[in-house]
């Protein structure tokens, strides 16, 4: 589960001390009711619908999935001040109606969803930023919305729900501003509480493997990112960059399509949108967009060639209006990326991103939140991307099939590839930037073990991290190679 908590931060220029981080927050609250409402612009490709408004206007977070196990993906918002409902899609009448989970909530609240009880079911998890903060859990009975009060005393944005361990089970991760970083893991009759850090931390979280050794680690910021590995004991700590300042939003994904996955964040200390990559010892840092507000980050394939792309909002705190939503695309001849404006700043939908099967069909789209409209933008490309869609070919699990037969290695990379039918693929040798410096291409094929050489007399190569890729059938998937 990737993401999905609450992210924005306030003004934060000269911010040195907790009492300034918690007004931070609240700032927040203030500068959303500047957005600017009016007239939508979208790019052609794209048609837009609005779902809403809801029971409560000041729109927050949302996220998308089969929360009612019941193998149909709903719109699930938050509001401030307000409710937790649930947004479905009728397909018959082609509408949409929500319901009420949990009412009488105060300050921004942040929802995720997940299986953090190990039982195979989802569930719904949402928690109050205000001084003693509840935590809620929520269940759909068959019936109707049960909701449980995990406990109280979290004054907290950050909520994810997600392997942090690397043991295949989804646990339950609080940042907050008063208590610290805390694991929440269900133990057949009630939680057990892990506490990560002690310090604030506040705003976004995240887990996935950012560094491409195939182990997941959660990070949580506040004046800078906070990276959390469990050790098998413990989870130790680490900052995976003093650049990455500030963020107010982040995520992990592969946003240049190469296998390799990056870390990316928009830090409104004058860093703008930005992206990290692990190059082995520490992060080389990629400029994405140079703008110095705040607003949300998501990373999504929404569009019929199954690429990701990197979709923001922004929100001009100090000038008191909105900014564009975006699409960015990495463009490998330019070595930068591509923007598009999916929606105008008059729009409003500045808020939270989220992407999914929001109307419970094969079809993948983007949803963006309108904090003072409460309602919710909908954006279907034109040519959508569906579920193993032909221009795509079926997906593969190729962290299984595709594997390095010896690391770490000096002159020669060995792999072994084995697909479930016969294709068209190329291996790629790349460095730690994705790269490409040597390449094998091989047609009709289900199975192989080969080499690809690293060091020639004419090309020799220094030790240090590189990447050994597999594209098959429009994915690209790469394992770490350490070259000594």
């Amino acid at each position: 589960m990737q993401f999905e908590a609450a992210k924005l931060a306030g003004h934060i220029e000269q911010l040195k001390s907790l009492r300034n981080l918690v007004c931070m927050n609240f700032n927040r609250i203030f500068a959303f009711s500047l957005f600017l409402v009016g007239s939508m612009a979208s790019a052609q490709e794209w048609s837009v619908t609005q779902i809403g408004p809801g029971p409560n206007k000041e729109t927050y977070d949302l996220v998308i999935g089969d929360v009612r196990n019941d193998q149909t993906d709903r719109v699930y918002v938050s509001t401030k001040n307000g409710a937790v409902y649930e947004w479905s899609y009728d397909q018959s009448s082609t509408s949409w109606s929500y319901k009420i989970i949990q009412s009488n909530l105060k300050g921004l609240v942040t929802i995720d969803y997940g299986d953090a009880r190990h039982d195979g079911k989802n569930r719904l998890y949402f928690t109050e930023f205000v001084d003693q903060g509840r935590l809620f859990e929520a269940e759909w009975d068959g019936s109707d919305w049960k909701t449980t009060l995990i406990e109280t005393g979290y004054h907290s944005l950050s909520l994810v729900v997600g392997d942090g361990r690397n043991d295949g089970k989804d646990y339950l991760y609080i940042g907050s501003t008063n208590v610290g970083t805390w694991e929440l893991d269900w133990k057949d009759t009630g939680w057990a509480k892990t506490q990560l850090h002690f310090q604030a931390s506040e705003g976004v979280g995240v887990v996935g493997a950012s560094k491409n050794d195939g182990v997941n680690r959660l990070l949580f910021t506040s004046d800078k990112v906070r990276e959390y590995t469990w050790s098998g004991s413990k989870f130790n700590m680490d900052s995976p960059s003093p650049k990455i300042e500030w963020p107010d939003a982040i995520d992990i994904g592969q946003g240049r399509n190469d296998g390799i996955n990056r870390i990316y964040a928009n830090c409104f200390n004058g860093r703008g949108r930005l992206e990290y990559t692990w190059n082995g010892t520490s992060w080389t840092e990629t400029m994405i967009n140079p703008v110095v507000h705040r607003g949300d980050l998501y990373l999504a394939a929404v569009k019929a060639d199954g690429k990701a792309r990197v979709y923001t909002t922004t929100s001009e705190y100090f000038k008191g209006k909105a900014g564009n939503f975006l699409e960015f695309e990495w463009n490998s001849a330019n070595i930068s990326f591509d923007s598009t404006i999916l929606l105008d700043a008059t729009s409003g939908a500045t808020a939270m991103i989220y992407a999914g099967y929001g109307r419970g069909d094969d079809t993948m789209r983007l949803y963006a939140s309108n904090y003072v409209k409460g309602t919710i933008y909908e954006l279907t490309n034109t040519n959508p991307y569906v579920r193993n869609a032909g221009s795509v070919g079926k997906p593969i699990n190729l962290y299984e099939s595709f594997s390095v037969t010896k690391n770490p290695v000096t002159s020669l990379v060995g792999f072994e590839l084995v697909l479930p039918e016969p294709a068209d693929f190329t291996i790629e040798l790349a460095n730690f930037m994705g790269e490409t410096l040597r390449s094998k291409t091989y047609q009709n094929t289900q199975s192989i073990q080969d080499q690809i050489q690293l060091n020639t007399g004419a090309n020799t190569y220094p030790s240090g991290l590189y990447y050994l890729r597999v594209r098959v059938n429009g994915q690209a998937f790469a394992r770490r190679v350490m070259v000594l």
